[in-house]
């Protein structure tokens, strides 16, 4: 953490702990014991509740100070409070409803990408479902450092992709979903064939514009989330 500032830091580790339940809706902070707590100058704390603020995870009253605010008004779509969420001791229950906001918005994005995206977009594609193979089956086990990489991008290039800027916005979210699930879940000793079959027969769909497919076979992907992972829907 020395390269990381140190508001980074402070928020961070404040952040975290707002959102694992270790300082629960209510809890009420003085600027000054913060001050205390990391060591730090009063601006240095102040910029960083204030990325807090913005992320609705804090609210500041004047003769209160810093009062955590209840989960319904957290910006529950910023990939920082996804980050936290994943790496929880709910993680299993957050997972599930990332997996259950994926199936309401990937498909359709799948049938847009091939209805409205460039044939670069689709060779891209087939790019990296060539990637995700070979990092999943090349060596003795699968290389998920590769594979959390790859299927981020792969599932962000699709949304991207959707020409719909909303759609796009939730590239983030979706990528810090991909990357926690990978980093705070048990993963499988092999990969599934089959999913990963079903990225190349994903990307070849979005090529020739078969939009029912694409919708199809991102349905297909994403419902396998929770046999793979083991964490049952």
């Amino acid at each position: 953490m020395e390269d990381v500032p140190l508001h980074t830091q402070i928020l961070e580790d404040l952040g975290s702990k707002i959102v694992h339940g270790v300082y629960p809706e209510g809890t009420v902070f003085r600027a000054e014991d913060l001050v205390e707590k990391y060591g730090a100058s009063r601006t240095v704390v102040l910029h960083a509740v204030r990325g807090l603020e913005l992320m609705g995870l804090l609210s500041t009253r004047r003769r209160v100070g810093l009062t955590v605010k209840p989960e319904s008004k957290w910006m529950v779509y910023d990939p920082r409070i996804v980050k936290w969420r994943l790496s929880g001791p709910h993680q299993i229950e957050q997972l599930m409803n990332f997996v259950e906001l994926r199936t309401c918005y990937e498909p359709f994005a799948a049938r847009l990408c091939a209805e409205r995206s460039s044939r670069e977009v689709g060779f891209k594609l087939r790019n990296l479902a060539q990637e995700l193979s070979n990092a999943a089956f090349a060596g003795e086990k699968p290389d998920y450092s590769s594979i959390n990489r790859i299927d981020a991008d792969y599932h962000c290039t699709i949304l991207d992709g959707t020409d719909n800027y909303m759609i796009a916005a939730l590239a983030g979210t979706t990528r810090a979903v991909i990357e926690g699930r990978m980093q705070y879940t048990t993963l499988p000793e092999r990969a599934n064939e089959n999913t990963v079959r079903a990225h190349m027969e994903l990307a070849q769909a979005i090529l020739d514009r078969d939009a029912d497919t694409a919708e199809r076979v991102m349905t297909q992907i994403i419902n396998a989330i929770p046999d793979e992972l083991k964490i049952g829907m």
